[in-house]
Protein backbone atom coordinates (compact mmCIF):
# COMPACT_ATOMS: atom_id res chain seq x y z
CA UNK A 1 0.00 0.00 0.00
CA UNK A 2 1.43 3.55 -0.71
CA UNK A 3 1.40 6.44 1.14
CA UNK A 4 -1.15 8.01 -0.58
CA UNK A 5 -3.26 4.66 -0.44
CA UNK A 6 -3.06 4.93 3.28
CA UNK A 7 -3.22 8.29 3.55
CA UNK A 8 -6.75 8.05 1.76
CA UNK A 9 -8.21 5.65 4.48
CA UNK A 10 -9.55 8.66 6.72
CA UNK A 11 -11.01 10.83 3.89
CA UNK A 12 -13.83 9.53 4.97
CA UNK A 13 -14.17 10.81 8.17
CA UNK A 14 -12.75 14.72 7.18
CA UNK A 15 -15.85 17.16 5.81
CA UNK A 16 -15.39 18.07 2.23
CA UNK A 17 -15.74 21.19 2.94
CA UNK A 18 -15.27 23.35 6.24
CA UNK A 19 -18.26 24.76 8.16
CA UNK A 20 -18.46 27.33 10.91
CA UNK A 21 -18.54 24.44 13.74
CA UNK A 22 -16.60 21.96 12.02
CA UNK A 23 -13.34 23.97 10.69
CA UNK A 24 -9.77 23.20 10.36
CA UNK A 25 -7.67 25.86 11.44
CA UNK A 26 -4.42 26.04 12.14
CA UNK A 27 -2.62 23.93 15.00
CA UNK A 28 -1.10 26.30 16.85
CA UNK A 29 -4.74 28.12 17.18
CA UNK A 30 -6.31 27.96 21.01
CA UNK A 31 -10.16 26.92 20.11
CA UNK A 32 -10.46 22.75 20.49
CA UNK A 33 -12.17 22.75 23.78
CA UNK A 34 -15.22 20.80 22.21
CA UNK A 35 -12.69 18.34 20.64
CA UNK A 36 -11.12 17.86 24.25
CA UNK A 37 -14.12 17.68 25.46
CA UNK A 38 -15.15 14.61 23.61
CA UNK A 39 -12.06 12.77 23.41
CA UNK A 40 -12.47 12.51 27.66
CA UNK A 41 -16.14 11.61 26.91
CA UNK A 42 -15.11 9.02 24.29
CA UNK A 43 -12.40 7.50 27.22
CA UNK A 44 -15.45 7.58 29.81
CA UNK A 45 -18.13 5.87 27.30
CA UNK A 46 -15.56 2.88 26.68
CA UNK A 47 -14.58 2.48 30.69
CA UNK A 48 -18.42 2.63 31.15
CA UNK A 49 -19.06 0.17 28.96
CA UNK A 50 -16.64 -2.18 30.55
CA UNK A 51 -17.54 -2.04 33.78
CA UNK A 52 -21.68 -1.58 33.91
CA UNK A 53 -22.34 -5.33 33.81
CA UNK A 54 -20.64 -5.74 36.52
CA UNK A 55 -23.29 -5.53 39.11
CA UNK A 56 -25.64 -7.71 36.52
CA UNK A 57 -23.68 -11.33 36.46
CA UNK A 58 -25.82 -12.49 39.45
CA UNK A 59 -29.13 -11.34 37.30
CA UNK A 60 -28.38 -13.16 33.96
CA UNK A 61 -26.66 -16.20 36.24
CA UNK A 62 -30.22 -16.08 38.23
CA UNK A 63 -32.87 -15.42 35.22
CA UNK A 64 -31.06 -17.11 32.59
CA UNK A 65 -30.83 -20.19 34.91
CA UNK A 66 -26.14 -20.11 33.52
CA UNK A 67 -23.34 -21.81 35.59
CA UNK A 68 -21.68 -19.76 37.82
CA UNK A 69 -18.85 -19.37 35.98
CA UNK A 70 -20.64 -16.93 33.21
CA UNK A 71 -19.17 -13.82 34.66
CA UNK A 72 -15.94 -14.82 34.68
CA UNK A 73 -16.61 -16.03 30.98
CA UNK A 74 -18.10 -12.47 29.90
CA UNK A 75 -15.49 -10.63 31.74
CA UNK A 76 -12.69 -12.50 30.21
CA UNK A 77 -14.18 -12.19 26.68
CA UNK A 78 -14.14 -8.18 26.93
CA UNK A 79 -10.13 -8.64 27.79
CA UNK A 80 -9.18 -10.72 24.91
CA UNK A 81 -11.01 -8.08 22.71
CA UNK A 82 -8.96 -5.43 24.17
CA UNK A 83 -5.64 -7.30 23.97
CA UNK A 84 -6.16 -7.99 20.57
CA UNK A 85 -6.89 -4.85 19.95
CA UNK A 86 -4.08 -3.39 22.09
CA UNK A 87 -1.55 -5.10 19.69
CA UNK A 88 -3.10 -3.50 16.45
CA UNK A 89 -3.49 -0.27 17.89
CA UNK A 90 0.10 1.39 17.49
CA UNK A 91 0.15 -0.10 13.91
CA UNK A 92 -3.29 1.39 12.89
CA UNK A 93 -2.48 5.10 14.77
CA UNK A 94 0.38 4.73 12.35
CA UNK A 95 -1.56 4.55 9.29
CA UNK A 96 -3.97 7.54 9.83
CA UNK A 97 -3.17 11.51 9.62
CA UNK A 98 -6.37 11.78 11.64
CA UNK A 99 -6.69 10.06 15.22
CA UNK A 100 -10.79 10.02 14.70
CA UNK A 101 -10.31 7.61 12.14
CA UNK A 102 -10.06 4.82 15.09
CA UNK A 103 -12.19 7.23 17.25
CA UNK A 104 -15.78 7.38 15.09
CA UNK A 105 -15.26 3.18 14.63
CA UNK A 106 -14.82 2.50 18.19
CA UNK A 107 -17.34 4.90 19.25
CA UNK A 108 -19.63 3.13 17.39
CA UNK A 109 -18.96 -0.05 18.04
CA UNK A 110 -19.29 0.63 21.62
CA UNK A 111 -22.75 2.01 21.28
CA UNK A 112 -23.58 -1.62 19.19
CA UNK A 113 -22.26 -3.88 21.01
CA UNK A 114 -24.58 -1.73 24.47
CA UNK A 115 -27.31 -2.51 22.19
CA UNK A 116 -26.12 -6.18 21.49
CA UNK A 117 -26.27 -6.63 25.64
CA UNK A 118 -29.75 -4.12 25.84
CA UNK A 119 -31.29 -6.64 23.48
CA UNK A 120 -29.69 -9.92 24.91
CA UNK A 121 -31.69 -13.05 25.62
CA UNK A 122 -28.77 -15.72 24.95
CA UNK A 123 -25.05 -15.94 26.51
CA UNK A 124 -23.85 -15.70 22.86
CA UNK A 125 -24.86 -12.02 22.72
CA UNK A 126 -23.46 -11.32 26.16
CA UNK A 127 -19.89 -12.63 25.08
CA UNK A 128 -20.32 -11.29 20.81
CA UNK A 129 -21.40 -7.65 22.64
CA UNK A 130 -18.70 -8.06 25.38
CA UNK A 131 -16.15 -8.80 22.66
CA UNK A 132 -17.18 -5.59 20.95
CA UNK A 133 -17.45 -3.79 24.00
CA UNK A 134 -13.24 -4.67 24.54
CA UNK A 135 -12.16 -3.86 20.93
CA UNK A 136 -13.83 -0.72 21.32
CA UNK A 137 -11.87 -0.24 24.60
CA UNK A 138 -8.63 -1.07 22.57
CA UNK A 139 -9.55 1.46 20.33
CA UNK A 140 -10.78 4.24 22.16
CA UNK A 141 -8.64 4.46 25.43
CA UNK A 142 -5.19 5.01 23.92
CA UNK A 143 -6.22 6.72 21.13
CA UNK A 144 -8.29 9.37 23.01
CA UNK A 145 -5.76 10.35 25.55
CA UNK A 146 -3.40 11.00 22.56
CA UNK A 147 -5.74 13.70 20.57
CA UNK A 148 -6.04 15.13 24.41
CA UNK A 149 -2.74 15.99 24.41
CA UNK A 150 -2.36 16.84 19.95
CA UNK A 151 -5.39 18.81 20.67
CA UNK A 152 -4.14 20.88 24.76
CA UNK A 153 -1.97 24.08 24.42
CA UNK A 154 1.52 23.63 23.89
CA UNK A 155 1.56 24.90 27.58
CA UNK A 156 -1.06 23.20 28.78
CA UNK A 157 -0.38 19.81 27.38
CA UNK A 158 0.45 18.25 30.93
CA UNK A 159 -2.92 18.47 32.05
CA UNK A 160 -4.03 15.94 29.11
CA UNK A 161 -3.12 12.99 31.26
CA UNK A 162 -4.85 14.06 34.19
CA UNK A 163 -8.06 14.89 31.93
CA UNK A 164 -7.53 10.73 30.51
CA UNK A 165 -7.28 9.72 34.14
CA UNK A 166 -10.31 11.81 35.45
CA UNK A 167 -11.94 10.12 32.22
CA UNK A 168 -11.27 7.45 32.70
CA UNK A 169 -11.90 6.88 36.61
CA UNK A 170 -15.15 8.24 36.13
CA UNK A 171 -16.25 5.56 33.95
CA UNK A 172 -14.79 2.83 35.79
CA UNK A 173 -16.92 4.60 39.02
CA UNK A 174 -20.15 5.18 36.91
CA UNK A 175 -20.60 2.16 35.60
CA UNK A 176 -21.74 -0.12 38.69
CA UNK A 177 -23.50 3.03 39.72
CA UNK A 178 -25.91 3.06 36.69
CA UNK A 179 -26.77 -0.66 36.71
CA UNK A 180 -27.15 -0.29 40.35
CA UNK A 181 -29.22 2.56 40.79
CA UNK A 182 -30.81 0.09 37.96
CA UNK A 183 -31.39 -2.69 40.13
CA UNK A 184 -32.32 -0.53 43.28
CA UNK A 185 -35.32 1.28 41.58
CA UNK A 186 -35.82 -1.96 39.07
CA UNK A 187 -35.94 0.31 35.73
CA UNK A 188 -35.53 -2.39 33.50
CA UNK A 189 -32.17 -3.04 34.93
CA UNK A 190 -30.81 -5.23 31.80
CA UNK A 191 -31.86 -2.57 29.05
CA UNK A 192 -31.70 1.02 30.83
CA UNK A 193 -27.83 1.13 31.86
CA UNK A 194 -26.71 0.38 28.27
CA UNK A 195 -29.01 2.89 26.63
CA UNK A 196 -27.11 4.90 28.67
CA UNK A 197 -23.95 3.78 27.17
CA UNK A 198 -24.96 3.79 23.84
CA UNK A 199 -26.25 7.37 24.09
CA UNK A 200 -22.92 8.55 25.85
CA UNK A 201 -20.72 7.10 22.86
CA UNK A 202 -22.81 8.74 20.60
CA UNK A 203 -22.74 12.13 22.02
CA UNK A 204 -18.65 11.61 21.75
CA UNK A 205 -19.48 10.82 18.52
CA UNK A 206 -21.08 14.02 17.49
CA UNK A 207 -18.87 15.97 19.36
CA UNK A 208 -16.11 14.71 17.70
CA UNK A 209 -17.27 15.13 14.43
CA UNK A 210 -18.38 18.72 14.90
CA UNK A 211 -15.42 19.85 16.50
CA UNK A 212 -12.88 22.08 15.44
CA UNK A 213 -9.58 20.46 14.05
CA UNK A 214 -6.07 21.51 13.09
CA UNK A 215 -5.36 22.03 9.59
CA UNK A 216 -1.78 20.19 10.17
CA UNK A 217 0.52 19.23 13.18
CA UNK A 218 -1.52 18.56 16.35
CA UNK A 219 -4.03 15.45 15.42
CA UNK A 220 -2.63 15.17 11.94
CA UNK A 221 -0.06 12.15 11.64
CA UNK A 222 1.65 11.65 8.82
CA UNK A 223 1.88 8.15 7.94
CA UNK A 224 5.97 6.95 8.07
CA UNK A 225 7.39 4.89 5.36
CA UNK A 226 9.33 2.18 6.18
CA UNK A 227 13.02 2.35 7.83
CA UNK A 228 15.50 1.87 5.20
CA UNK A 229 18.45 1.50 7.57
CA UNK A 230 18.04 -1.36 10.25
CA UNK A 231 17.86 0.58 13.75
CA UNK A 232 21.30 0.42 15.88
CA UNK A 233 20.94 -1.87 19.40
CA UNK A 234 21.04 1.08 21.80
CA UNK A 235 23.84 0.30 24.79
CA UNK A 236 22.23 -0.29 27.95
CA UNK A 237 20.50 2.19 30.00
CA UNK A 238 23.00 3.28 32.87
CA UNK A 239 20.26 3.83 36.01
CA UNK A 240 22.49 4.41 38.60
CA UNK A 241 21.34 8.08 39.05
CA UNK A 242 17.75 7.20 39.36
CA UNK A 243 16.54 8.28 42.84
CA UNK A 244 15.81 5.19 45.15
CA UNK A 245 17.54 2.49 42.90
CA UNK A 246 20.42 0.15 44.57
CA UNK A 247 23.76 0.66 41.86
CA UNK A 248 23.64 -2.53 39.60
CA UNK A 249 20.11 -2.83 38.88
CA UNK A 250 19.50 -3.48 35.10
CA UNK A 251 16.46 -1.75 33.16
CA UNK A 252 14.97 -5.43 32.63
CA UNK A 253 14.91 -6.27 36.38
CA UNK A 254 12.72 -3.21 36.62
CA UNK A 255 10.54 -4.30 33.66
CA UNK A 256 9.87 -7.88 34.71
CA UNK A 257 8.98 -5.92 38.38
CA UNK A 258 6.70 -3.89 36.99
CA UNK A 259 5.18 -6.59 35.01
CA UNK A 260 4.31 -8.26 38.35
CA UNK A 261 2.92 -5.27 39.84
CA UNK A 262 0.84 -4.43 36.79
CA UNK A 263 -0.02 -8.53 37.11
CA UNK A 264 -1.01 -8.81 40.89
CA UNK A 265 -2.96 -4.92 40.44
CA UNK A 266 -5.30 -6.48 37.49
CA UNK A 267 -5.88 -9.78 38.55
CA UNK A 268 -7.52 -8.46 41.79
CA UNK A 269 -9.55 -5.67 39.81
CA UNK A 270 -11.31 -8.52 37.25
CA UNK A 271 -11.99 -10.82 40.10
CA UNK A 272 -13.38 -7.69 41.72
CA UNK A 273 -14.89 -6.64 38.36
CA UNK A 274 -16.02 -10.13 37.48
CA UNK A 275 -17.69 -11.69 40.97
CA UNK A 276 -17.30 -8.82 43.27
CA UNK A 277 -21.00 -8.37 43.43
CA UNK A 278 -21.87 -11.97 43.61
CA UNK A 279 -19.01 -12.42 46.52
CA UNK A 280 -20.51 -9.49 48.86
CA UNK A 281 -23.82 -10.93 48.55
CA UNK A 282 -23.41 -14.52 48.69
CA UNK A 283 -20.14 -14.88 50.43
CA UNK A 284 -20.23 -11.54 52.83
CA UNK A 285 -23.80 -11.29 53.19
CA UNK A 286 -24.34 -8.30 51.78
CA UNK A 287 -28.01 -7.91 51.71
CA UNK A 288 -28.62 -5.01 49.90
CA UNK A 289 -28.59 -5.39 46.47
CA UNK A 290 -27.32 -1.46 45.74
CA UNK A 291 -24.47 -1.40 47.77
CA UNK A 292 -23.31 -5.34 46.64
CA UNK A 293 -23.51 -3.63 43.41
CA UNK A 294 -21.84 -0.90 44.37
CA UNK A 295 -18.64 -2.76 45.94
CA UNK A 296 -17.11 -2.50 42.63
CA UNK A 297 -17.23 0.99 41.73
CA UNK A 298 -16.07 1.76 45.20
CA UNK A 299 -12.88 -0.56 44.52
CA UNK A 300 -12.64 1.90 40.93
CA UNK A 301 -12.81 4.93 42.51
CA UNK A 302 -10.52 4.49 44.86
CA UNK A 303 -8.38 2.87 42.42
CA UNK A 304 -8.31 6.25 40.38
CA UNK A 305 -7.65 8.35 43.46
CA UNK A 306 -4.82 5.74 44.23
CA UNK A 307 -2.80 6.18 40.83
CA UNK A 308 -3.61 10.15 41.59
CA UNK A 309 -1.66 9.90 44.84
CA UNK A 310 1.16 7.08 43.40
CA UNK A 311 2.01 9.33 40.80
CA UNK A 312 3.08 12.52 43.40
CA UNK A 313 5.71 9.93 44.76
CA UNK A 314 8.51 7.77 43.07
CA UNK A 315 7.33 4.75 40.84
CA UNK A 316 9.59 2.38 43.39
CA UNK A 317 7.81 4.04 46.57
CA UNK A 318 4.06 3.77 44.67
CA UNK A 319 4.90 -0.37 43.98
CA UNK A 320 6.14 -0.84 47.50
CA UNK A 321 2.92 0.97 49.01
CA UNK A 322 0.99 -1.08 46.47
CA UNK A 323 2.41 -4.41 46.88
CA UNK A 324 2.25 -4.29 50.76
CA UNK A 325 -1.13 -3.06 51.00
CA UNK A 326 -2.27 -5.94 48.52
CA UNK A 327 -0.56 -8.49 50.60
CA UNK A 328 -2.07 -7.43 53.69
CA UNK A 329 -5.64 -6.23 52.54
CA UNK A 330 -5.78 -9.82 50.45
CA UNK A 331 -5.16 -12.04 53.25
CA UNK A 332 -7.54 -9.73 55.35
CA UNK A 333 -10.00 -10.48 52.74
CA UNK A 334 -9.26 -14.44 52.20
CA UNK A 335 -9.28 -14.67 56.19
CA UNK A 336 -12.94 -12.97 56.44
CA UNK A 337 -14.58 -14.49 53.65
CA UNK A 338 -14.23 -18.21 55.88
CA UNK A 339 -16.19 -16.45 58.38
CA UNK A 340 -18.44 -13.71 56.71
CA UNK A 341 -17.59 -10.50 58.25
CA UNK A 342 -19.29 -8.33 56.37
CA UNK A 343 -17.29 -5.06 57.65
CA UNK A 344 -14.19 -6.37 57.14
CA UNK A 345 -15.07 -6.98 53.65
CA UNK A 346 -16.66 -3.05 52.80
CA UNK A 347 -14.04 -1.41 54.27
CA UNK A 348 -10.82 -3.87 52.57
CA UNK A 349 -12.12 -3.40 49.21
CA UNK A 350 -11.87 0.61 48.40
CA UNK A 351 -8.47 0.11 50.77
CA UNK A 352 -7.56 -2.93 48.00
CA UNK A 353 -8.21 -0.32 45.46
CA UNK A 354 -6.30 2.36 46.61
CA UNK A 355 -3.31 -0.26 46.79
CA UNK A 356 -4.34 -1.24 43.35
CA UNK A 357 -3.99 2.26 41.82
CA UNK A 358 -0.40 2.24 43.65
CA UNK A 359 0.79 -0.76 42.08
CA UNK A 360 0.00 0.22 39.24
CA UNK A 361 1.09 3.53 38.62
CA UNK A 362 4.12 2.63 40.25
CA UNK A 363 4.97 0.48 37.53
CA UNK A 364 4.01 2.04 34.26
CA UNK A 365 6.52 4.90 35.90
CA UNK A 366 9.40 2.86 36.46
CA UNK A 367 8.79 1.22 32.95
CA UNK A 368 8.84 5.05 31.57
CA UNK A 369 11.85 6.09 33.92
CA UNK A 370 14.13 2.99 32.96
CA UNK A 371 13.77 2.52 29.42
CA UNK A 372 15.51 3.60 26.27
CA UNK A 373 13.82 5.99 24.08
CA UNK A 374 13.71 3.22 21.16
CA UNK A 375 12.57 0.68 23.30
CA UNK A 376 10.42 2.74 25.44
CA UNK A 377 6.93 1.51 22.91
CA UNK A 378 7.85 -1.66 23.01
CA UNK A 379 8.41 -2.30 26.86
CA UNK A 380 4.71 -0.34 27.50
CA UNK A 381 3.02 -2.19 24.94
CA UNK A 382 4.50 -5.58 26.82
CA UNK A 383 3.55 -4.28 29.85
CA UNK A 384 0.12 -3.47 29.18
CA UNK A 385 0.12 -7.38 27.73
CA UNK A 386 1.21 -8.58 30.52
CA UNK A 387 -1.73 -6.25 32.31
CA UNK A 388 -4.61 -7.53 29.96
CA UNK A 389 -3.47 -11.81 30.61
CA UNK A 390 -3.81 -11.05 34.08
CA UNK A 391 -7.28 -9.64 33.43
CA UNK A 392 -7.84 -12.68 31.23
CA UNK A 393 -6.48 -15.80 32.35
CA UNK A 394 -6.94 -15.80 35.78
CA UNK A 395 -10.70 -15.10 36.00
CA UNK A 396 -11.15 -17.30 33.16
CA UNK A 397 -9.53 -20.40 35.52
CA UNK A 398 -11.42 -19.10 38.60
CA UNK A 399 -14.68 -18.91 36.80
CA UNK A 400 -13.52 -22.90 35.65
CA UNK A 401 -12.84 -23.91 39.64
CA UNK A 402 -15.87 -22.02 40.92
CA UNK A 403 -18.30 -24.34 38.97
CA UNK A 404 -16.77 -27.43 40.62
CA UNK A 405 -15.82 -26.16 44.06
CA UNK A 406 -17.97 -22.93 44.42
CA UNK A 407 -17.36 -19.63 45.17
CA UNK A 408 -16.40 -19.44 48.77
CA UNK A 409 -13.20 -21.83 48.54
CA UNK A 410 -12.04 -20.06 45.14
CA UNK A 411 -12.17 -16.95 45.70
CA UNK A 412 -10.70 -17.63 49.46
CA UNK A 413 -8.21 -18.80 47.51
CA UNK A 414 -7.45 -16.43 44.78
CA UNK A 415 -7.16 -13.96 47.86
CA UNK A 416 -4.85 -15.48 49.51
CA UNK A 417 -2.32 -16.62 46.56
CA UNK A 418 -2.81 -12.68 45.53
CA UNK A 419 -1.19 -11.87 49.18
CA UNK A 420 1.62 -14.07 48.71
CA UNK A 421 2.65 -12.91 45.30
CA UNK A 422 2.08 -9.37 46.26
CA UNK A 423 4.59 -10.36 49.46
CA UNK A 424 6.91 -11.62 46.97
CA UNK A 425 6.66 -8.39 45.01
CA UNK A 426 7.55 -6.48 48.42
CA UNK A 427 10.68 -8.26 48.74
CA UNK A 428 11.91 -7.74 45.10
CA UNK A 429 11.12 -4.14 45.51
CA UNK A 430 13.29 -4.12 49.26
CA UNK A 431 16.40 -5.93 47.09
CA UNK A 432 16.28 -3.20 44.90
CA UNK A 433 15.79 -0.33 47.25
CA UNK A 434 18.96 2.01 47.47
CA UNK A 435 17.66 3.43 50.82
CA UNK A 436 16.69 1.29 53.85
CA UNK A 437 13.65 1.75 55.11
Amino acid sequence: MSRTEKLRMTEFFRPARPTARNRQVDAGESGYLLGRISAAVAIFAAILASTTPSPLYPVYIAEWGLAPSAGTTIFATYAIGTLATLLLSGRLNSLVRDRRAILLPGLVMTALGAILFAMADNLAMLLIGRLMSGVSTGLITGTASALLHDLDRPDKRGRAATIATVAFTGGAFAGPCVSSLALGIDLAPLVTPFLVIAGTAMAAFIGLSLAAWPRSGAACIPAKEPATEPAAEPAPMDLSDLPGLLPGTTARQIFRLSCLGIGVAWGVGSMMMAVGVSVASDVFHVGWVVLAGLVPALFQLLAGIGQVLGGRIRGLTALLIGFSGLAVLQALIGFGAVWGLTGLFLLSVPLAGLAYGATFVGGAALVNQTSEPSQLGRRISGFYVVGYLSNMIPTFIAGLLIDRYGLLPVFTGFSLTVALVAATGVALVLRQRREPL
